[in-house]
């Protein structure tokens, strides 16, 4: 069996390191002394199911944190605007909790930003206009959540996209004419909203 309770607080200290991976039977909250980790780069803390309540907005002290992996826990919070305070976020992974709320606008400042996964969580929002400022942004997976509103015409100028998903919502309108233009996009799921129009010649 793998070791259970809560995060150890020893973890908070700011000379603890660069890296810290649990993924095991811990419960209870992340604490917030996580912001002491000013040298922090990755942050593992997926599959453990009762972990919960919210993430701490103190994580936009980890100024040189690049990977955030929150997956299937059950964390119920909206996501904290500070995850998009550090500069240097390159994948951010919150799949299958229980996040409430919106995506934070901030992400559009993560210059660095390549992964972005809010699969199957409870966000209640549209797909903000602003990540058409990151340049290197390659997947978005935002499917199975509640996003309505319309697909940004700005994701056009996410030149290295290779996954698209965003099925299973009420977004409407249409999609974005120049999308098949996009030529890295491997990967584009729309099924299941309320799209209309034409699907554009440059994905045919």
């Amino acid at each position: 069996m793998g070791a259970q309770g809560s995060l150890p607080t020893c973890c908070c200290v700011a000379d603890f390191g660069s890296q810290y991976q649990v993924t095991n039977f811990f419960e209870g909250e992340i604490p917030s002394g996580i912001g002491n980790l000013k040298k922090f780069e990755v942050f593992r803390a997926g599959r453990n199911k009762n972990l919960k309540d919210s993430i701490p907005k103190e994580i936009g002290n980890c100024n040189e944190l690049q990977n955030l992996y929150l997956y299937q826990n059950s964390i119920s919070s909206p996501i904290p605007r500070q995850v998009g305070q550090p500069s240097k976020p390159q994948s951010l992974l919150l799949w299958q909790n229980s996040l409430v709320g919106t995506i934070p606008d901030e992400l559009g400042n993560c210059r660095e930003l390549i992964v972005v996964d809010l699969l199957e969580n409870l966000l209640t929002c549209s797909i903000p206009s602003n990540i058409g400022k990151l340049s290197k942004f390659q997947e978005l997976q935002l499917r199975v959540n509640h996003l309505s509103g319309t697909i940004p015409v700005e994701i056009l100028n996410c030149t290295e996209f290779t996954h698209l998903k965003i099925d299973n919502h009420t977004l409407s309108g249409e999609i974005p004419i120049n999308v098949g233009k996009l030529k890295s996009l491997t990967i584009f799921f729309t099924w299941q909203n309320m799209l209309t129009g034409n699907i554009p010649d440059s994905l045919s």
